[in-house]
């Protein structure tokens, strides 16, 4: 798989927020994505709290899910998704040594 996008909860410090309705952790998508070898991760999350509005607060809290779904799998890149975001996909995959986390 090169690419997996998967929802994740944005709750601070990848508690439980969320789950009980549903969501995934970032520590559950990373799993996710090492569970089909994923190349690159893309968590999104559409939240109440947070759409429509690109504050610093939601862009820490992306960074930060992103980086314990990276410390919960060996994946080549997390990305955190934002709206209008477009992900070039080249012809024939990713080279998963060129991906930076």
């Amino acid at each position: 798989v090169d690419v997996l996008v998967h929802e994740a909860t944005l709750g601070c410090g990848g508690g439980a927020t969320g789950v009980g309705s549903g969501h995934s952790t970032a520590e559950m998508a990373g799993r996710a994505a090492a569970e089909v070898r994923a190349k690159v991760l893309v968590l999104t999350n559409f939240s109440a709290r947070t759409s429509g509005r690109h504050t610093f607060a939601a862009a820490k809290a992306s960074e930060e899910a992103a980086e314990r779904a990276a410390s919960a799998s060996d994946v080549g890149a997390v990305v955190a998704a934002h709206d209008f975001m477009e992900l070039a996909v080249p012809r024939g995959g990713f080279d998963r040594s060129e991906l930076k986390r």
